[in-house]
């Protein structure tokens, strides 16, 4: 059976529709799905590119393997918001794919009850006011401005107020309207 190609009314032929990435060299890495093995990672072989593994057991777990050769374990899920988030389990010269796969079922178990792990994990990292003026800016301000310890008082006795209002607030929390 001979295909031909599709015609329009007018009666030439009708180009198949491109995809203008296609003609570009992105030089991105490739995708592919596999279930992950210990025979997997033996026999991956490198091609210079960023290449990804998506396990078939485990749904949103995934395999990353960079141009050198370093690999890692990932979770790839959505919050609650519809954001994309990705999540680094570990190396795998530290974690075999079955402690990877049950380390990223109870990260998605998490997710499923509604968690985001990753923005609990920047709200720990995170300093409140007072221990960011304490410990970051005030040490910087000392030693690099001549006047800094006179304006690192000056700025202890401006928020005030506002520690004492709001509590150990988020550095990150704090709105305009609040100063």
């Amino acid at each position: 059976m001979v295909l031909e190609p599709p015609w329009n009314p007018g009666g030439t032929p009708v180009e198949p529709r491109r995809n203008p990435a296609d003609s570009l060299n992105l030089n991105q890495g490739s995708s592919m799905r596999d279930h992950i093995t210990q025979n997997l990672l033996r026999s991956i072989e490198l091609t210079g590119k960023r290449q990804e593994i998506h396990d078939t057991e485990l749904p949103g777990m995934s395999l990353r393997i960079g141009p050198q050769g370093s690999m890692s374990y990932y979770v790839t899920y959505r919050t609650e918001e519809g954001r994309k988030t990705r999540y680094c389990l570990g190396s795998t010269k530290k974690l075999t794919p079955k402690l990877a796969r049950k380390a990223a079922q109870k990260y998605l178990a998490s997710v499923r009850l509604g968690q985001d792990p990753a923005e609990a994990r920047r709200r720990a990292k995170a300093h409140d006011l007072e221990a960011y003026l304490d410990n970051i800016y005030g040490p910087w301000l000392k030693e690099n401005r001549k006047t800094g310890d006179a304006m690192f008082k000056r700025l202890k006795s401006t928020f005030r107020p506002l520690l004492a209002a709001r509590g150990k607030s988020r550095a990150g929390r704090v709105d305009h309207i609040d100063i």
